[in-house]
């Protein structure tokens, strides 16, 4: 008799364990979606949007005939093993706040260093897996053929901008490129250039990087610097099925419904808030385009034309951003 009262017990308190472990689940899940800004579209218009940007994606890829089993070059990926997500990193297209993001999900730094991780400690090199990519295969080889892959895009010509700004411009951090890239740049497009020029090489103008991007493209044999290379060259999406395309245009929704689907809202209202920071490009790029004649234009589009395409970004009117 002892017995049966002591296995009734025990089953009584087996189920009592079980009903509140499911009833905290559910309330944490309700107090996660709660918690979430209201100004965020709902799942269904993300899910929609995504849906739209990978059908477009694949529609050109098929038109323009740019599939290939094999990248020209190397596919670089970062991956973050603990939510299985895989990054093709594009310059210029919010990479440094997504390095931070993949240092924060991988646990490296905690989601209270997001707002404050020094620009150059995201940059250097740190313990984050790395996989560089030839062809597809290649992702069941490694053990990651069922990984997210994401990118994020911006528009060329903003991308192209922002590109000049952070190697030559105002806001230059490290004057390697100037000294190295610089310094040739003048030397050979500019008339009768100073000599502090020729040894600093940190007055380029945008007419001047431009004429070096445009030459570059022009030589077959010259490699492109991945800061202002094509994402179709960079990422080669064309070959590469990436199941989430992020644009900077719309970088807090995108990167908030990402987060929702690695089950990471906690980390979005750290990452909305250090967005707040001004981008200049965003404001100026058309004005620096507007410095360009018609013929570096036409070569720019050239340049850029399959990445206008295949990610939705006008033709028609190149200087608009959506």
């Amino acid at each position: 008799m002892f017995g049966l009262n002591r296995n009734r017990c025990a089953r009584q308190i087996f189920f009592s364990v079980v009903v509140c472990t499911v009833y905290l689940m559910v309330l944490s899940n309700h107090l996660n979606l709660n918690a979430l800004p209201k100004n965020l579209p709902t799942v269904a218009m993300m899910e929609k949007i995504q849906l739209e940007r990978k059908n477009l994606l694949k529609q050109k890829c098929s038109e323009l005939k740019l599939k290939s089993k094999t990248s020209p070059r190397p596919v670089r990926f970062k991956i973050e093993d603990r939510h299985r997500v895989m990054y093709c990193e594009v310059p210029k297209a919010a990479t440094t706040n997504l390095k931070g993001l993949m240092l924060v999900l991988s646990g490296k730094f905690d989601i209270a260093d997001l707002l404050s991780i020094p620009r150059l400690k995201v940059h250097e090199k740190n313990e984050m897996r790395k996989l560089a990519v030839v062809e597809p295969t290649a992702f069941v080889k490694e053990g990651v053929g069922n990984y997210t892959k994401f990118i994020f895009v911006r528009h060329p010509f903003e991308r192209l901008v922002s590109a000049y700004e952070s190697k030559f411009g105002s806001t230059v951090i490290d004057d390697r490129y100037q000294r190295g890239v610089g310094t040739n740049i003048i030397r050979k497009y500019r008339q009768n250039p100073t000599a502090i020029s020729l040894e600093k090489g940190d007055d380029v103008t945008f007419v001047e990087f431009v004429n070096f991007v445009i030459d570059k493209w022009k030589l077959p044999k010259e490699r492109m610097d991945a800061h202002w290379l094509s994402v179709i060259e960079l990422c080669f999406p064309c070959s590469i099925e990436y199941d989430f395309i992020g644009k900077v245009e719309t970088l807090e929704q995108d990167v908030s419904f990402l987060l929702q689907k690695l089950n990471e809202t906690d980390l979005i209202p750290s990452f909305q808030e250090k967005q707040k920071a001004p981008n200049t490009t965003q404001s100026v790029w058309r004005q620096t385009m507007k410095q360009l004649s018609q013929q570096q234009m036409d070569d720019l589009i050239s340049i850029y034309a399959d990445d206008f395409k295949i990610f939705g970004y006008s033709l028609d009117n190149p200087l608009q951003s959506v």
